[in-house]
């Protein structure tokens, strides 16, 4: 598993849209 920057973008940025959607649906 190598980190490229596109990679962890997009992992960033779904744990971003996870966090959201948790915060919004308590």
């Amino acid at each position: 598993y190598n980190m490229n920057p596109l990679s962890t973008i997009l992992v960033m940025s779904g744990v971003l849209l996870i966090l959201f959607i948790v915060y919004r649906t308590l």
